[in-house]
């Protein structure tokens, strides 16, 4: 324990994952994760409003199951991770609003550019409220972080400007078998 009513949560990142979805109403939709990323997460299952919320993600780590692509997604036109070599996301207000269900407000910080999300997050409870699972997805306009490259096949822009974030995260409140130690973290803390 860190404080009263507080636990300690570890991060099931073998069990966890984040995800972009980009779809097009023509082309077939791209799918990729990240693969490195560190999550710092103090959660007062009691008090949702005293949690809080860090996720930094390593762009770089992006996988999209074609290097082609990974390399252009990679590039200065999309993502630029030689400029800006982390996507950082914390929250400000966490909020109880049902039994499995959580609002996130916070800050979106891709390419230097921050942007104010809402978060809707399903909570799963398990194991009698030593283990926890969040899920959410929620839409951003690329554009909006500056991301504005785009081409044209028959007239029709082949990249759509909505980009899906999913994340699905599993924490425990203490180290149990089998649960690794964080994979996916960096050596900067955010």
């Amino acid at each position: 324990m860190n404080e009263v009513g507080s636990i300690d949560w570890h991060v099931d990142y073998p069990r966890s994952h984040l995800a972009i979805v980009s779809r097009h109403p023509v082309f077939p939709e791209i799918q990729a994760r990240f693969t490195r990323y560190q999550i710092v997460l103090s959660l007062h299952p009691t008090d949702m409003a005293s949690s809080s919320l860090i996720v930094l993600i390593d762009p770089d780590s992006l996988d999209s199951g074609s290097a082609e692509r990974d390399a252009r997604l990679k590039s200065a036109a999309f993502l630029d991770v030689g400029q800006f070599p982390r996507i950082l996301f914390r929250s400000e207000h966490i909020t109880a609003v049902a039994s499995e269900f959580v609002q996130v407000d916070g800050y979106l910080t891709i390419r230097g550019i921050t942007r104010r999300l809402m978060l809707d997050v399903q909570v799963k409870s398990t194991l009698e409220g030593r283990r926890f699972a969040f899920d959410t997805s929620h839409t951003i306009a690329r554009k909006d972080f500056g991301i504005t490259w785009n081409t044209h096949i028959a007239g029709v822009p082949l990249i759509g400007d909505l980009v899906t974030v999913e994340a699905h995260v599993e924490v425990a409140s203490a180290p149990q078998r089998g649960l690794q130690s964080d994979p996916h973290t960096f050596p900067e803390q955010p």
